[in-house]
Parts: structure tokens; C-alpha cells; sequence
């Protein structure tokens, strides 16, 4: 978990510059700041400093929901706000405009019991909802076979669950977030760690 406030900051790689949704840390995991330093010190596009020495970050609002995003642009020095987020790997990020290795799984508060989701059946009136599951919760997506055919489906940008062979369902098995999609059918999959 992260906590800070949202800052609008222009960054430049490659001679373009461009306008990113960043985070000013007020406090963060010292192996976040660690991993941040480590990677990008020189990387201005990705981290920087305020001009007291807290440190900058871009996080990725283009997946959130508009209430998320209203929580976090109505943050401010004054009013901080926690975000609990999936801190990933930095792979071929060079070429990216406003790049972070970071997933937003939540704000505000320390997940509870009572934010996982309790629908373990998915179905196509669930269209545009998003489900919370801890890793190791099974659930079961159950769409039309002939307009949503199995093979179709799949979840973007990774894949944080597994099938279980000849049950229909599936197995959250790492944290992360992901798009399951399948024709106009889209649901929001977060994988979170047992509390």
C-alpha cells in the first residue's frame, strides 16, 4: 500500500513530452522505493522528485472506474489517500510514454472480508462488473456455449487465473487484474492476497 496524493506531471522521453497521472509518495514499502530508485533514478519519464524530496510515480488510471478516479484526482497534500497496489516487474518499459509497473487494486482502506466478492457464478447479467477474489477462490463462468464459445475468452493484460480441468471452473492463483473478455462480454477479474 501507497500513500499520497494525486499530481498531474509533465514527463519527456524521446524529445516528446507528455502530461502523466502520477503519485506523490508520502509514505510506501522501502522495497517499492528501493525497486523505484534502482530501476528508474535516471529515468525522469517514470520517477522524479518533488522539490522537498518525496518521490513521484506514474500510476495507470486508464483501467479505473470513474469513482476510483474521482477518489484519487480529489486527493491532495492535505487530503492523502492509500492505494493498495501490484507492483510488477518493469519489462521493455523503454518505449513507453508515462510508464508504471504498478496496478491499482483498490483505494482507501485495507481490504476487508467484506470487499471480496460473494458471487462465485459469473454470468452475462454480470457484464461490466468487477469481482474481487483472494488467490486460491474457484468461480465459474457460466455464458451462453454458442454466443460466448470457451475459446474465445480470454483476459487482458495477463492472465491471473487457471481452469480446472473438467470442473468448468476456475482458480484464482496470483494477484494482479485483468479484462475477461469474450465477444461483448467484459468482466474485471482482482486477484488479491489472502488477508
Amino acid at each position: 500500500m501507497i500513500t499520497g496524493y494525486y499530481l498531474k506531471v509533465e514527463r519527456t522521453r524521446n524529445s516528446k513530452t507528455e502530461t502523466c497521472d502520477s503519485f506523490v509518495l508520502d509514505s510506501a514499502p522501502s522495497e517499492l522505493l528501493s525497486a523505484y530508485e534502482s530501476y528508474f533514478m535516471n529515468d525522469s519519464a517514470v520517477y522524479s522528485n518533488t522539490p522537498d524530496g518525496k518521490s513521484v510515480i506514474n500510476i495507470p488510471l486508464w483501467n479505473e472506474d470513474e469513482a476510483t478516479k474521482q477518489i484519487i484526482f480529489s486527493s491532495s497534500s492535505e487530503k492523502p489517500i492509500t492505494l493498495r497496489i501490484l507492483n510488477e516487474p518493469p519489462i521493455n518499459y523503454g518505449a513507453v510514454s508515462c510508464f508504471s509497473p504498478v496496478s491499482i487494486l483498490g483505494t482507501s482502506k485495507p481490504l476487508s472480508v467484506s470487499d471480496l466478492s460473494q458471487i462465485y457464478t459469473i454470468t452475462e447479467a454480470d457484464n461490466g462488473k468487477v469481482f474481487t477474489y483472494t488467490i486460491t477462490t474457484r468461480f465459474t463462468l457460466a455464458l451462453d456455449s454458442v454466443k460466448y464459445p470457451s475459446s474465445k475468452t480470454i483476459c487482458v493484460p495477463e492472465i491471473i487465473f487457471g481452469a480446472i480441468a473438467g470442473t468448468g471452473s476456475y482458480e484464482i492463483y496470483k494477484t494482479g487484474k485483468c479484462q475477461l473478455q469474450n465477444g461483448d462480454f467484459q468482466v474485471t477479474i482482482i486477484g488479491v492476497p489472502l488477508p
